[in-house]
């Protein structure tokens, strides 16, 4: 009887030991359909940029290298701008003015909320200049009716220089 017990014993052992180490099987995540309302908020969906032509008299404005097409992800406008010769002063009158002359088109304004140029030497200069400045279309609309490029400056959403975000006296000081 002892043999019996034993080898009882060792069976309940390695059937415990067995149905211990056997994985589960993975189950397959629910698909976007089998998802309910109370299991999830989160809206799933492509991200599509809008995608607009860069208008010759804006890259006129520019005096640099850009791109012929702009993307506008999240109703942002991102604009980078390559130039060679490094003025911050001409550099903030360029932009001031390719955001009045993107005014005159309104598919940018209906595309975007929020417009934003960069620039910055070519890649191959190796240089650290970068000056980024954002602003709205009301501002820019603002601007083409005022002329006022220091209202514009203190208005604006945005300006960076070199990696140094810039209060509006900041922005205005540069103009001097």
């Amino acid at each position: 009887m002892k043999v019996s017990v034993k080898l009882l014993n060792f069976l309940l052992l390695g059937v415990l030991i067995i149905s211990c180490s056997k994985q589960e099987q993975a189950t397959e995540p629910p698909t976007q359909e089998g998802i309910t309302e109370k299991e999830s908020n989160i809206e799933i969906r492509d991200i599509k940029p809008v995608i607009l032509d860069l208008p010759q008299t804006v890259k006129t404005k520019l005096k640099g290298k850009v791109e012929d097409k702009v993307y506008i992800y999240f109703d942002s406008l991102n604009i980078i701008v390559f130039i060679d010769e490094w003025d911050v002063k001409a550099n903030i009158k360029l932009m001031a003015e390719s955001f009045a002359e993107l005014t005159k088109f309104p598919e940018f304004e209906a595309s975007a909320k929020f417009w934003t140029i960069q620039i910055q030497p070519p890649y191959e200069q190796q240089r650290p200049e970068v000056m980024v400045f954002s602003t709205i279309p009301e501002q820019a609309n603002e601007y083409v009716r005022s002329g006022d490029l220091k209202r514009l400056l203190r208005s604006s959403s945005y300006m960076n220089l070199n990696d140094r975000i810039l209060e509006p006296e900041e922005r205005i000081a540069l103009l001097e």
